[in-house]
């Protein structure tokens, strides 16, 4: 599929174009646009960004999509107007024929705002933003998103704002990080982690016994080595205004059972990362709780996040939060949503369906040539 590149200077010229005058240049929200908003989601991969679409579209919003091949299973979707295939790849740079496809794109479907699913097309939409015709997503810098982004200074950042997390070192490499194991230099077990990698690609847990061969399979630099923390795996999702927490929630996920539930103390941490750097957008966090109840915070993705649309389900539509139409500052009490096989396996002993689970099957039988595509693993990205 082609497409249609313009110049920056003819980009410049659209901006006069009656669908732009309708837009203040100033703003970051489409809330009071002229009729129905139309979104462009720049998409890297497909899972995440097709969770995306569901949230963007979930109250009429006309969505457009763009990306490389490993996107092109987006048009599947019958709630994406339009799959959009650029032949810039969507890298994680800074490509300004990138950002002519973008605007490439937004002149010919009056597009009102311009939003990225996906750790590659976030990098790179945060670093392409002031050359964008229209109002994006409300996003970080560069400078804040490196900072969230990388579980090595983000670590540096919650130690300095009083937050807690796991104790980590950094290492240049495998080399380097063998010597202080073999040495007694480090107290096993430990978790292995590349600096910016994303969906837990590259995390190793390195036991006490046999972590030689668990090093084997490191293969990357720097390695960031953190304490491992017993424990449940635990997260949290927050709407930020200059580094205000306006709408929040904290969720588990396990056996295909999503909990979400409100905590006031993870919320005022999270606000204590954010506030200082008076960020805004969607923002993500990995933690630990321990046997003893205590946090630990892990990492930080500054951006949409795989769960998305399960906390929509919930009731916070975080991307909605972006175009003007924020939920509830958080929920007022704790909530489940059932995967399909959850629900089955629920629904075969004494406990019945609840309006929930009929709610979710509701939701995926509404797009269902994905939903069978990702069951079949035609769609999935590993």
């Amino acid at each position: 599929m082609s497409l249609q590149i313009v110049s920056r200077e003819a980009g410049v010229a659209m901006e006069k174009t009656a669908w732009r005058t309708a837009l203040d240049p100033e703003t970051t929200t489409i809330a009071a646009t002229a009729g129905a908003a139309r979104l462009l989601i720049l998409c890297s991969r497909y899972s995440l960004p097709y969770r995306v679409l569901r949230c963007a579209a979930q109250d009429g919003t006309v969505v457009f999509t763009m990306g490389n091949d490993d996107s092109r299973s987006l048009r599947f979707s019958r709630y994406c107007r339009g799959f959009i295939e650029t032949p810039h790849r969507i890298s994680g740079k800074r490509c300004l024929q990138l950002a002519d496809d973008i605007n490439a794109a937004v002149a010919r479907h009056g597009i009102t705002m311009v939003l990225a699913a996906g750790h590659l097309a976030m990098r790179s939409l945060v670093q392409l933003q002031s050359h964008i015709n229209v109002p994006c997503f409300p996003m970080p810098t560069p400078a804040q998103f490196d900072i969230l982004n990388n579980k090595w200074s983000f670590s540096r950042h919650c130690l300095a704002q009083g937050v807690n997390c796991p104790e980590s070192w950094l290492f240049s490499g495998i080399r380097e990080l063998r010597r202080w194991l073999a040495t007694g230099r480090l107290p096993l077990p430990l978790i292995a982690k590349p600096l910016d990698w994303d969906g837990g690609h590259g995390v190793r847990l390195l036991p006490a016994v046999g972590w030689e061969k668990a090093l084997d399979k490191v293969e990357y630099a720097p390695i960031i080595v953190q304490r491992w923390i017993g424990g449940e795996d635990i997260g949290a999702a927050a709407w930020c205004r200059e580094g205000n927490v306006e709408s929040f929630l904290a969720h588990r996920y396990q056996g295909g059972v999503y909990d979400a539930f409100p905590d006031p103390a993870i919320r005022d941490s999270i606000e204590r990362i954010l506030k200082p750097l008076a960020t805004n957008g969607v923002f993500n966090f990995d933690m630990r709780r321990d046997a003893q109840g205590q946090v630990h915070f892990l990492e930080c993705n500054p951006r949409f996040f795989f769960k998305i649309a399960l906390a929509m389900e919930a009731g916070l539509n975080f991307v909605q939060c972006g175009l003007g139409r924020p939920g509830a500052p958080a929920l007022a009490n704790p909530v489940t949503v059932r995967r399909p096989a959850a629900s089955l396996l629920r629904a075969a002993t004494a406990a019945r369906l609840d309006r929930r689970d009929l709610a979710h099957w509701a939701h995926l039988w509404a797009d269902p040539l994905p939903y069978l595509r990702e069951t079949l693993r035609i769609d999935w990205d590993e």
